[in-house]
């Protein structure tokens, strides 16, 4: 006699909802059999066993996207007919989490090619950069290229908040600020004026605030000029830790992105 096993390995002549997974103290909308939690954020259904959607908040760009990763993607045949046990051989399984974590920890050799940004307010550069020279003329603001660590040792200032550009070249720009000024000089122009001290053109990958908390480095993607996605902000956190700088990417909730 064959016999016919779920996904999930429940013997099909067995109902599967009893051991099925519930949310003590959670409401659980009997209409449709599913759980609505965070006031409907996430949706999980206990029949299927998963999330309906991914966590458009994970900091792991689009995290929870694959509902299957336990069973490496494949529900059926990496499951056998108890629902516990992958097909996958202890050596293959030794050899995928070799894989994962040489994939996690390793450093990115070579130039990568991000795709470049685009300045969505390039007809004010002129008047832009004046007025970011004043500032740094006057000792308002200050401008660091960052070439090792030593560079961003700006972020331990009290009171200050920093933005950064980032150039296809690798070359990493900090424009530092007060906090409490509400005019700060423009990616774009911290943009230019790194042209200018370089005295050679590439075009910005990411741009954001940085700022370090507990001896890490956070980046983000807050950028009025270039309205950058949160995934550029990875070319920043693959340059800071080529330097051996400790950092993540944040990503912005409410801007305006052009992808």
């Amino acid at each position: 006699m064959f016999n016919s096993y779920s996904p999930y390995g429940y013997f099909f002549s067995v109902s599967a909802f009893v051991g099925a997974l519930n949310f003590n103290g959670e409401h659980f909308d009997a209409l449709s059999d599913l759980y609505f939690l965070g006031l409907g954020y996430r949706v999980f259904s206990p029949a299927l066993m998963r999330f309906n959607g991914p966590d458009e908040l994970s900091p792991f760009d689009s995290g929870g996207l694959n509902c299957y990763c336990y069973c490496l993607g494949d529900p059926v045949n990496r499951q056998d007919p108890n629902g516990k046990t992958s097909f996958a051989t202890p050596a293959l399984t030794a050899i995928a989490a070799r894989r994962f974590k040489s994939l996690l920890f390793a450093k990115i050799k070579g130039p990568v090619e991000w795709r470049p940004l685009r300045n969505w307010k390039k007809e004010s550069i002129v008047p832009e950069v004046r007025y970011a020279r004043e500032k740094i003329s006057s000792g308002k603001e200050s401008v660091t290229h960052v070439v090792n660590q030593k560079g961003l040792s700006v972020l331990d200032l009290s009171e200050k908040k920093h933005k950064f550009i980032l150039r296809q070249d690798e070359n990493f720009f900090i424009s530092t600020f007060s906090e409490f000024d509400d005019a700060p000089l423009s990616h774009a122009s911290l943009a230019e004026l790194g042209r200018r001290q370089l005295r050679s053109a590439s075009p910005v990958v990411a741009a954001g605030y940085i700022y370090r908390e507990n001896g890490q480095t956070y980046v983000d993607n807050h950028s009025g000029h270039y309205l950058p996605s949160y995934r550029s902000s990875q070319a920043a956190v693959n340059y800071l830790r080529s330097i051996n700088v400790p950092a993540m990417s944040v990503r912005m909730v409410g801007q305006m992105m052009r992808r």
